[in-house]
């Protein structure tokens, strides 16, 4: 069985960055990357484009599921937690998302996570 991956440092996952895309007119979009490196994200995918907002656990010095690491990017987009949807493929992360306050789903597939943040944004 072929896992999805929600994002992985050797590949896009092409449908999830274009429903980014489509939501990025309406709303501000983050990303939390855990290892990697900005340089390597915006040469492979541009990432810095597609996004409003990058954060490296290596330039931080923090790393998910701190909850340090969630405060400071709420701090930098301007948001508040009840205002925000964080999707991730790690539990931990999930649930350190979601005591915060922040509407948090946990990534199994694609079509699963597009169809939740979808269902966050229209209740809101």
């Amino acid at each position: 069985m072929l896992r999805e991956n929600l994002w992985s440092y050797e590949k896009l996952n092409r449908e999830l960055a274009q429903f980014l895309v489509q939501l990025r007119p309406l709303y501000r979009i983050a990303t939390i990357c855990n290892g990697g490196s900005r340089e390597a994200m915006n040469r492979k995918f541009r990432l810095s484009e597609r996004v409003d907002l990058m954060v490296f656990d290596g330039e931080e010095g923090i790393a998910k599921p701190d909850a340090r690491i969630y405060q400071r990017t709420l701090m930098r987009l301007g948001v508040q937690p009840e205002e925000t949807v964080f999707v991730d493929d790690k539990e931990s992360n999930v649930d350190a998302a979601q005591r915060l306050g922040i509407h948090a789903i946990h990534f199994t597939n694609t079509t699963q996570a597009i169809v939740e943040v979808q269902a966050v944004l229209q209740s809101s």
